[in-house]
């Protein structure tokens, strides 16, 4: 952040607000987060989806915005950076799964089966 010193200093940034929603409008499904500021740090993270919050196959957008001072009570003011995901499932597990001896062929087995029921794509 900007300390008006011509320097920046990571502890004249308070925190980030980080936004979600499933358009690029930011209109459909909007929630929003606070990360803190620990002043001394300068990359940060947010993992969003923690205890399967997101449904397979959806397309999130985020938002990310520094707060300082002068916007504390805003939530966030300023210039924002924009991103998106697809949220990803665990397929279920293959169908119609069958081995076999190969005749002919010792200690050899041969496995068949069939596409999951569903790709964890949301499907």
């Amino acid at each position: 952040a900007d300390t008006g010193r011509g320097t920046r200093a990571s502890g004249d940034v308070l925190g980030f607000s980080v936004t979600r929603a499933t358009d690029a409008a930011f209109t459909q499904g909007v929630t929003t987060v606070t990360v803190a500021n620990a002043g001394t740090a300068s990359s940060f993270s947010y993992t969003d989806g923690a205890g399967g919050s997101l449904s397979p196959g959806t397309t999130y957008y985020y938002r990310v915005a520094a707060r300082n001072l002068a916007c504390a009570s805003l939530g966030y003011c300023g210039a924002a950076a924009d991103t998106n995901a697809t949220a990803l499932g665990i397929p279920s597990e293959p169908r119609n799964v069958t081995s076999a001896y190969v005749a002919g062929r010792p200690l050899c087995a041969l496995m068949n089966w069939t596409l999951p029921s569903t790709t964890g794509l949301g499907d």
